[in-house]
């Protein structure tokens, strides 16, 4: 039972004796009316999350916090929509509370169908997410709060009844999970691949028109059936009811009130946790938002069932090793995004059970049921504003997943014990920190694999730690050591053998840092987004301008700018989507025009920071950067005015998907010169974006080559270059003339698993299904007959541009 489903206690309707309520009034309708009621609203509530925060993704570049940010929106819109039905009961006759949320559901019409409001242009800068939110309550606001409310008034309607069920209306909770439950789960396996967003609110609207007459129905049936059933001072006893009510709830204590708020609030943060991990190094879509959701509204139907599903005391025993195992998971990169992403999710599942165990354990006597369930709707709220809103203020990495995961280690089966023991399991947690410091200090001298190094005084301080989870206050203690000793000494004790971080920011957008490393004999910079590493430099003067990573002359970029520069014969106009730290400056020469859209105003920042790159400073001085989203900022370039147009604005392995859709392909064809070209860097661990690119070019009647680049020995400092893939875009004529020469680049075909992406329809997970179906389709190549070129692969230009 969460704070977006909350059932109103049946004991607030009214006292009729039974006999009363099984004889009169049109007792056939009810029952399904209002199942059928409560199942929609629930179905349009939990389908319209992810629906609108994918129309609301291109604006903001894609970026992993727009869901987390709409959920603020979400919880705190449900909350007031309680807040709201609450009153209107405790207030109002049944016949007003009919008319008024009539009138409400109505309202909402004037925002259908539903789609982004008009003139709402993002921030270049500022407060992305306070704009997102108010974006929010002016596109769904109305519409969202009706639906909000519906839930517990129907519930309150149906207690009013001469049904059999009335003082029990439970099964109406059971409609409106099952419906929950349904609609998030039919998103990303049916409804997104199968509709696009504009068909989405199109079918959303139809189901709010239906709901609408649906409830006004139900409404009529309860005023009727209540006028057949009950007496003239029924009401008269139902007012009184809900002023007992009030009073006695007045009576629970703060105390118990902020433990029914932080019951809630742990779960609530850390779905968002877990959705954040993922969004940040996979993609920010459905499919990745509604899962952790899915398995939180699961938690509660197992809680609040009659006869618990799963035992607290079952519970209590899995917490610590599903804490401990999330740490460490946190901490490692799995091979397999499917296996890394489920193990997150029973980490979560298994915490979030296990805190909702203990708020279905300790909820109070119905006379204190609503003030129960406003502190759980304040509690999920407060963890939606300290993920999206604080956290990437106070925090410069993804440290709150680190930090809730911690504190659920409070939750652990035993008991805290007297004051005088509290104090001694914190002074625990002072020589945890201590000791572990000591034996790394100790040890680090003798070990020169500091990695293996730190695994291993992790998985003891871990083991240590489990030693005590009969004690949660020591428990939670030790674990908390752990953290602060990773955020504070470590990196000071690890930077001379292994990196130092040099810089680290978090903005909306994601966190970028930059580690100083020592590799090879060589000091590098590296610039990291999310957990990748985006780029290299070599930090001696007399290397700065050589290109390394995925930017070398041997791979992608090298090939495409000698083939194009040889076949266009003149000073090149090139438009990069995507700054990173600024390498490909140093592809520039004399006469060239080069201007860089970067979305995330921190990474410009050190971008354009000598201390940390030298590319722009040295290789394109005051080279134009345009800060926003590149699909608004491109539309006021001149139409055919660009030779080369790349895009590699991917942020980790996450997909901004508004960018490579058949609506902004046609926006980069028409700033491209007849003979322009473009190239997309399509590298990723776990989505076929090649496949994504090769079919919107098919799509658009152009001809597309892919190439898959890996570093061989003979290549100049062939240890620090990656290995790549990219995808050319250019006319029939453009292609054959310029690549014909560049064997490597293939003529592959998309996967079928992948179909045209459009700013109305993407599908993430078909590109994850057509990585592990091998990518793209391999073909021979046309005109291979020509002999390899200098800049391919195989015979390398002598120099890097700009050198």
């Amino acid at each position: 039972m969460s704070q977006f489903e909350t059932p109103i206690d049946p004991q607030m309707g009214p006292s009729e004796s039974a006999g009363a309520r099984s004889r009169f009034g049109p007792q056939l309708a009810l029952m399904p009316g209002f199942t059928f009621s409560i199942f929609l609203s629930a179905l349009l509530l939990f389908s319209v999350q992810p629906m609108f925060a994918k129309m609301t993704l291109p604006l903001l570049g894609g970026a992993p916090n727009v869901w987390n940010t709409a959920m603020v929106f979400f919880q705190a819109t449900l909350l007031a929509g309680y807040v709201y039905a609450h009153y209107l009961s405790k207030y109002a006759s049944l016949r007003t509370q009919v008319v008024v949320h009539a009138l409400v559901l109505l309202s909402g019409i004037i925002f259908l169908p539903l789609g982004v409001a008009n003139g709402w242009t993002p921030p270049d800068q500022g407060a992305p997410a306070l704009w997102l939110i108010a974006l929010y309550g002016a596109s769904i606001g109305l519409p969202f709060f009706a639906l909000s409310a519906t839930a517990p008034l129907l519930q309150r309607w149906f207690s009013y009844t001469s049904h059999e069920n009335a003082q029990d209306p439970y099964f109406l909770y059971a409609a409106s999970n099952l419906g929950s439950l349904m609609s998030l789960l039919a998103y990303p396996v049916l409804i997104e691949p199968l509709l696009g967003v504009s068909q989405q609110s199109d079918v959303w609207t139809l189901g709010y028109f239906a709901l609408a007459i649906a409830i006004i129905c139900s409404g009529a049936l309860a005023f009727v059936n209540r006028l057949s059933a009950t007496s003239a001072t029924s009401e008269t006893k139902t007012d009184a009811a809900s002023a007992d009510q009030s009073m006695s709830a007045a009576q629970v204590s703060w105390a118990q009130k902020a433990l029914w708020i932080g019951l809630a609030f742990v779960p609530s943060s850390l779905m968002l946790g877990v959705t954040t991990h993922f969004a940040t190094n996979v993609a920010s879509a459905p499919f990745v938002w509604v899962a952790p959701l899915a398995l939180y509204l699961a938690t509660f139907v197992f809680v609040f069932a009659s006869k618990p599903l799963i035992s607290e005391d079952l519970t209590a025993k899995l917490l610590p090793f599903a804490v401990v195992a999330g740490l460490l998971f946190v901490r490692t990169e799995g091979a397999s995004f499917f296996v890394t992403l489920g193990a997150h999710l029973m980490v979560f599942f298994v915490i979030a059970l296990r805190f909702h165990g203990r708020l279905a354990a300790t909820r109070p006597a119905p006379e204190f049921l609503t003030i129960f369930y406003i502190c759980m709707s304040v509690g999920g709220v407060l963890g939606g504003i300290f993920n999206a809103l604080i956290a990437p203020i106070i925090f410069d990495g993804i440290a709150e997943y680190f930090l809730i995961l911690t504190i659920s280690g409070l939750a652990a089966a035993g008991e805290w014990g007297t004051r005088k023991s509290m104090v001694g399991d914190l002074l625990f947690a002072v020589a945890t920190f201590a000791v572990l410091t000591l034996v790394i200090v100790v040890l680090r001298r003798l070990l020169p694999d500091m990695s293996f190094l730190v695994n291993i005084a992790l998985l003891a301080a871990y083991v240590v730690a489990m030693l005590y989870n009969r004690r949660p206050l020591r428990f939670f203690g030790a674990l908390l050591a752990v953290q602060v000793f990773m955020m504070t000494l470590a990196p000071s004790l690890f930077h001379d053998g292994e990196h130092e971080v040099i810089f680290r920011d978090r903005s909306f957008f994601g966190v970028t840092k930059v580690t100083a490393v020592e590799e090879n004999g060589e000091i590098t910079h590296r610039f990291i987004s999310g957990n990748t590493i985006h780029n290299t430099q070599f930090r001696r003067p007399d290397l700065q301008k050589t290109l390394i990573a995925y930017f070398s002359e041997y791979g992608a970029y090298g090939q495409v700018m000698e083939a194009v520069r040889k076949r266009a014969d003149r000073p090149l106009t090139t438009h990069v989507i995507g700054l990173g730290a600024g390498a490909l400056a140093c592809y520039a020469k004399p006469g060239d025009d080069w201007v860089f859209y970067e979305i995330d105003p921190a990474i410009a920042a050190m971008a354009r920071n000598p201390k940390y790159f030298t590319y722009l400073s040295e290789c394109l001085p005051g080279a134009p950067i345009e800060l926003g989203d590149a699909r608004i900022k491109i539309q006021n370039v001149a139409g055919n005015s660009v030779d080369l147009l790349i895009i590699d604005a991917f942020s980790s392995d996450a997909i901004p998907a508004h960018l490579v859709t058949r609506e902004a392909m046609a926006l980069y064809q028409s700033v491209l010169k007849d003979d322009g070209v473009i190239l997309f860097h399509t590298s990723n661990r776990f989505a076929d974006v090649s496949s994504v690119v090769l079919a919107l070019a098919e799509d658009a009647g152009l001809s597309a080559r892919e190439l898959q680049f890996e570093p061989t020995e003979e290549m100049e400092f062939h240890e620090f270059i990656s290995p790549q893939t990219g995808v050319v875009v250019a006319s029939q004529e453009i292609m054959a003339a310029t690549f014909d020469a560049y064997p490597d680049w293939k003529a592959n075909k998309p996967n079928p698993a992948v179909g045209v992406w459009t700013d109305d329809y993407s599908h993430i997970i078909g590109a994850l299904m057509a990585a592990r179906d091998g990518g793209p389709i391999k073909v021979e190549t046309v005109s291979q007959q020509s002999a390899p070129a200098s800049g391919s692969s195989d015979s390398p230009q002598t120099a890097p541009a700009g050198e």
